[in-house]
């Protein structure tokens, strides 16, 4: 479950930096050298933050086990 959202998280930090890099093509907006590295930035920061959130949803579905919509 935590492998997963954290794939997930950096799959869609992924997709937001391809966006925004080609947002930057289009010169909609200036983001200077970074602009090309977006989506590997995406998919770096994407991972530890799916992982952390990953685990939070992890100990919440524990602590509440009975939960109809886990």
């Amino acid at each position: 479950m935590v492998l997963g959202v954290a794939v997930l998280t950096s799959a869609g930090l992924f997709l937001l930096g391809v966006a925004t890099s080609l947002l930057g093509n289009m010169g909609w907006i200036h983001l200077g050298e970074y602009q090309p590295w977006l989506p590997l930035i995406g998919l770096e920061y994407g991972f530890p933050l799916g992982v952390i959130i990953g685990v939070i949803v992890a100990v919440k579905k524990v602590s509440t086990p009975n939960s109809p919509g886990l």
